[in-house]
């Protein structure tokens, strides 16, 4: 059981049913840490056996004025990320991306691989609203193509970096 008593300890709420079809969910996975981000506390997937729902959510469920305490390691709050690289880190990088636009090109899944980027999204751009939108480079790439973006987040730190690097509207959920 999660200790509430500790700041960094993530309370939570017990979610035993689906609540897209409010039915009973199987466990996935249970007492699973976050490895990358160590964020605290265990966490147990569910997910729902109807073949028309197939819905995987949280059991506990973060309780929502917690949810913050799961991203105050995540990369968007680093700035050791915009130390200077080497000249060979540059060269490398160079190199692998020209050997795989190169492949994808002769393999043929090169407008694949754009269609992904771009979330399948159409070719003619509109509106665009990112709920959790992390480092914003997906919303910057998709104003640079012409859509209209707007993103959402409730982190504070990544909506600061986010609005100081990009010039997009963004919104802050409490």
């Amino acid at each position: 059981m999660l200790d509430t008593t500790s700041p960094e300890t993530i309370r939570a709420e017990a979610c035993p049913t689906c609540y897209l079809c409010g039915s009973s969910g199987e466990f996935l996975y249970q007492n699973l840490r976050d490895r990358i981000f160590n964020a605290p506390g265990e966490w147990n997937l569910k997910q729902r056996s109807n073949p028309k729902c197939r819905l995987v959510w949280l059991d506990p469920m973060p309780h929502p004025l917690d949810i913050g305490k799961a991203y105050e390691t995540y990369f968007t709050h680093d700035n050791s990320t915009q130390k200077k690289k080497s000249i060979l880190w540059y060269l490398l990088r160079t190199v692998y991306r020209a050997i795989r636009l190169t492949s994808s090109y002769l393999l043929g899944t090169r407008t694949e691989e754009i269609q992904l980027e771009n979330m399948y999204l159409p070719q003619k751009p509109g509106r665009l609203l990112e709920v959790g939108f992390g480092s914003g480079k997906f919303l910057n790439r998709m104003q640079q193509a012409g859509w209209e973006v707007e993103g959402i987040d409730f982190d504070p730190k990544a909506a600061e970096a986010v609005a100081s690097k990009y010039k997009i509207k963004l919104m802050q959920e409490h």
